[in-house]
């Protein structure tokens, strides 16, 4: 992916790139006690990893920027959780 720089006054000059990797599961459990009545549970995980770019002739994000300038590099996890109850 292509990265200008944060902001609207970025400069095409300073092209970079980076790499975003991202893997995604969910799981869902639900069952009825009772007529009218269901019950579930919901689960998953999202992790991405933002790094180098790898694209030929175009400059890596991290020889151009530094951390600040960088938002989301590296890896971050989320584990959704929730429950579900239908009437």
């Amino acid at each position: 992916m292509d990265y200008y720089g944060q902001g609207n006054s970025s400069n095409k000059g300073d092209r970079t790139s980076y790499s975003c990797d991202d893997l995604t599961t969910d799981v869902d459990a639900g069952f009825e006690p009772v007529r009218f009545l269901r019950l579930g549970l919901t689960g998953g995980f999202i992790g991405t990893h933002v790094g180098a770019g790898e694209r030929g002739g175009v400059p890596s994000i991290e020889e151009n920027f530094d951390k600040t300038a960088r938002p989301a590099w590296g890896q971050s996890h989320l584990r959704p959780v929730g429950d579900l109850r239908l009437f």
